[in-house]
């Protein structure tokens, strides 16, 4: 029996593993760094953990829209970007009402993640791609 759900691509995949070991890695660094170390390495993995959640979460939305229609992909991709980004300014909202919540680590610790998983999504794109047109070899008059 066949999904109709898409397979984690490479990308995802990769990316997943690194945002969810990033967050250990967030509060580590927090706890070392930031004062008052509990509260520190809390923001920080609270921030690691939203940030890669809503990388991961548009990431998957974004590999969905990629198999509905052509017309479709544009206008889903910015909504899918939209989201993200309320979502995001929700949940920064809601936070700073908190007491415990510092905002250094949780800017700095959802900074790390966004760009640690963005990279592990190029990486796993670069070892995912194949050659869709094999290249003739050159001929004996070179390369045109």
């Amino acid at each position: 029996m066949t999904s109709s759900r898409p397979a984690p691509s490479l990308m995802v995949r990769r990316a997943a593993l690194v945002a969810g070991a990033g967050v250990p890695l967030c509060a580590a660094v927090a706890a070392v760094v930031g004062e008052p170390r509990g509260a520190s390495a809390a923001t920080a993995a609270l921030g690691a953990g939203l940030a890669g959640a809503a990388m991961l979460g548009g990431a998957r939305g974004v590999q969905w829209l990629l198999t509905q229609p052509g017309a479709l992909v544009l206008p889903g991709g910015l909504m899918i970007f939209f989201v993200v980004i309320v979502l995001l300014l929700s949940a920064a909202i809601v936070l700073q009402s908190l007491g415990w919540v510092q905002e250094t680590p949780l800017a700095l610790s959802a900074l790390a993640s966004v760009l640690l998983t963005q990279a592990a999504m190029v990486s796993g794109y670069l070892a995912a791609r194949h050659p869709v047109i094999t290249p003739a070899p050159p001929g004996p008059e070179g390369d045109r």
